[in-house]
């Protein structure tokens, strides 16, 4: 049914390019958008590389918990 789920961004590892993503980084914007009524785009690409910002499906969760940005998604035309 395209339902899914994993992290997006995990805490305290070193990537590629040397940056680290710290507990807590992305508590004030998940609580703004909620106390907005404002859900996270998810486009085909992030709207980058000829993905002209299509929307590639809907969020239905997004926490952080211990381990990191923890999400749940449902992709577009998967109702098969």
């Amino acid at each position: 049914d395209g339902t899914f789920e994993g992290y997006g961004s995990v805490f305290n590892n070193t990537d590629a390019h040397g940056d680290v993503v710290l507990p807590g980084a992305f508590a004030d914007s998940l609580a703004e958008r909620k106390s907005q009524g404002r859900g996270i785009a998810m486009n085909v690409m992030h709207g980058f590389l000829g993905g002209d910002g299509l929307p590639a499906g809907v969020w239905t969760g997004a926490s952080e918990d211990s381990h990191g940005l923890h999400l749940k998604g449902k992709l577009s035309g998967m109702d098969t």
